[in-house]
Parts: structure tokens; sequence; C-alpha cells
């Protein structure tokens, strides 16, 4: 099965974040863990070559390396040699700000005040050429260097000229569409980590005339719905320090987004089992559906997510609990989903949720995949067909939102005649 070890420390971090919080972690489990981490940091830290090789594999060996000896040094089991040695002849290898900062506070835990200063010093001094690339590390440059701030907040790298340098960082989140999870969680690290600093913030907020006086610590939220606004909201505020106002909308589209592709298209297929395609008739209950979904990249996406939400009045089939037989007897555009089952290499992961076909595969540049499910009429009722989509999960710009095959289709009960 396919693994990659990179994601070792972040399993093992959650972990002992959970047993921090009170929760309970099976002790020999997370013991076992950070054994593991020990060795493969011990070893010189390991690499999924079949995700990253050449420049980017020494960057995403140091990635490894400084979590694991963060994760390590919380239980002050981290090799304080082998974190000098990291130091000494790998630090350059950094394409962000990230490993380093992980490495200083491993160095700091350890107990080397000198190293860790100087790998502070490095990642938050350094210009870094990473741009837009994508090094096999799960961040963007936005969320490295956020993540790599939230270090330097909770553990005093952060000194007091860098204002700046989190305002930049903050406008760059706000001008950014798309953020991916990942990024995402690393900006709510940094708002966390400087939560408890600055002065305390009071005025008050009105709405429809309506005045609502606040005093807090450091900052003030409110939600506000589209009745507020229609009724007038403004802010006041009488504190004298600076403050930085961000402003969020969510809203509910009024219509289906447009196909569009960025780096990677998708299409989907509907055909009944004899092979027929599906162009929105009529299902009775019961009757069963294939999908093909095929994606396309345009550039490299080792970790692409596809997502096809189901219409109403239909369920997804789980092929894991199907036999080859079955599979066998159903061809679609001379594929034969059992031999397809056996030859899907880049498929990472499957899953056949109750709203919706989830899979994570691998994309070379110029490559393809294929993906198959089965859904079942099991409901009676006019229901909308939605698109699927496509999305490198830690370069969200990059994605693509297909068309359906049908706008909609109707379901009806089986002894109903179908037109």
């Amino acid at each position: 099965d396919y693994s990659d070890p990179l994601m070792t420390p972040y399993v093992v971090e959650f972990l002992q974040d959970a047993a921090a919080a009170g929760f309970t972690v099976p002790a020999r489990v997370l013991q076992k863990s950070l054994e593991r981490l020990r060795e493969d940091l011990l070893s010189g830290g390991v690499v999924a070559w079949e995700r990253v090789w050449g420049d980017p594999a020494n960057h995403v060996r140091l990635a490894f390396n400084a979590h694991a000896a963060l994760v390590l040094a919380r239980v002050n089991q981290a090799p304080l040699g082998t974190l000098r040695n990291i130091y000494d002849n790998n630090r350059n290898d950094a394409r962000g700000p990230l490993p380093l900062m992980r490495l200083a506070v491993a160095l700091k835990m350890s107990g080397d005040q000198e190293r860790a200063a100087g790998a502070a010093k490095l990642a938050l001094g350094k210009r870094y050429a990473r741009n837009n690339d994508y090094w096999g590390d799960y961040y963007t440059a936005l969320g490295d260097r956020a993540e790599a701030l939230a270090l330097a907040a909770s553990n005093g790298f952060l000194g007091e000229d860098q204002g700046a340098r989190l305002l930049k960082l903050g406008q760059e989140a706000q001008a950014s569409r798309w953020i991916g999870t990942h990024d995402a969680l690393a900006l709510l690290k940094l708002g966390k980590s400087l939560s408890g600093g600055g002065g305390s913030l009071s005025g008050q907020l009105l709405v429809g005339g309506i005045a609502e006086g606040f005093t807090s610590a450091g900052w003030f939220t409110r939600d506000l719905v589209i009745e507020d606004l229609r009724a007038g909201a403004s802010l006041q505020i009488d504190s004298k320090s600076r403050y930085y106002l961000v402003q969020d909308t969510v809203g509910i589209p009024e219509k289906a987004p447009a196909a569009s592709s960025n780096g990677v298209r998708i299409e989907s297929h509907w055909y009944r089992h004899d092979g027929s395609a599906f162009s929105g008739d009529t299902l009775k209950e019961g009757e069963g559906l294939v999908v093909h979904i095929k994606v396309r990249a345009s550039e490299r996406m080792p970790d692409t997510l596809v997502e096809a939400p189901l219409p109403g009045g239909l369920e997804i089939e789980n092929l894991n609990l199907m036999d080859s037989k079955q599979l066998a007897d159903l061809v679609i555009e001379g594929t034969n989903l059992d031999e397809w089952r056996s030859y899907s290499g880049n498929v990472r992961f499957q899953e056949y949720r109750e709203d919706r076909f989830v899979a994570a595969v691998s994309l070379e540049s110029g490559g393809e995949v294929d993906l198959y499910y089965l859904v079942r009429a099991v409901s009676p009722g006019e229901y909308l067909i939605p698109a699927p989509y496509a999305e490198d999960m830690y370069r969200p710009e990059l994605r693509a939102q297909g068309a359906p095959s049908a706008e909609r289709l109707k379901v009806v009960a089986p002894t109903a005649a179908a037109p």
C-alpha cells in the first residue's frame, strides 16, 4: 500500500496534542511511533521517492528530520548530536523557513541555545525563492511561512520588528482566492500563537442604530448576517494602539459554478450497465448506473483530490464489496471494470461516502487517470446532477470544475413505465 513517511511526524504530533488536551491516547501506540521516528531520524531521514526526487528531495528530507526532531524533543527523546549534525551540514537544503524553525525549536528544547538561535535567525532572515513552487512537503509558500511564524511566536524567536512581516502575510492570505486546508491550519496556528499578545481592545459595534460595547484582550470578532448588513453596521474603536481589520464574506451561490480548468481537467460520463450512455433519462428504483470520471493534468500533481457529489435519489455502491465476476460483467467503452481495478496503480485512495465519491490520485505532467464507481436509484423524484471537481490538495489554485453529463434525472417506482 502507498504510504509517505513525511506524514508520520504529523500523526505523532496530533497524538501528542490530543494527549496534552486530555484525550485518551494509547501509550503503546504513541511510544512505538516515537521509536520509529527516532530510528528514521538516526538513519538520516526518509523520503518517498515516488513523490519527490532531485533537489526537492533534499528539502523534503530536511523537512522530515526537523519535524521528527521537534516531535521527539517535546518528550526529551531527540538525539542532540543528530540535531547538531543536521544544522551544521543540511541547513542550506531548506527551500522555506519552516524546517529551520522546527529545527530551531527542537535545538532549544534539547539545550543547544546557540544553534537554536542560528536556525531561527536563518529561518526568519533569509529570502527564499520558493514562490509558488511545490516541494512535496504539503505546504505552499504561504503556509510554510505562517507555521514558521507561529512556532517563532510560541517559542520566543519572534522579534519586535515582525509586524510588517505579519501584515504582509495576512494581506497575501486575504488576496488568495483558494487556500488549502493545510495552509489554513497554519494560519490558524499563527493567529492562536499571537492571540495572547497586544493590548486591550475596546469600542462599540453599531448594528441598525443599536450599540454593542466591547472590551477584549487582543481581538474582537462578530458574525453579521445579511439582515444586519442591510440595517447598517459600523465599528468604532476607542483604543489608541494600531489594530488590523479582517473581513470575511461567506455565502451560498445561487447557481452551480461554470465548468473551468486550471492545470487539470475533469469530465464525467454516465452509463447503464449494458454500456449504453445515460443522458438524464428516467430510472426505475433499483436500477444501477456506472459513472466514469476522467482526469487529465497539464503539470505534475502527485496529490490530486477528486470529488463527485451524488444526486439526490441515488446511493453509491462500494466496489470493494463486489466480487470479480460482478465487475467483469460491466464493460464501459471497452474497459472491463474488474481489469481496471487491478491496474489503477496511480489511484492512491478511494472512498464511497454517503453523499459523494472521493479519490486521491497521483498525476504526472500530461498524465490522466480513469475512475469508475456504481450508483443505484433508491428514491423516486426528480433531481439535479452535480458536477465533479478536482484540485491539488496543497495547491488549490490548480483545480477543475467539471460539467455534468446531464442536468437532471428522474427516479420512478418499479411499476411506473419509463417514457
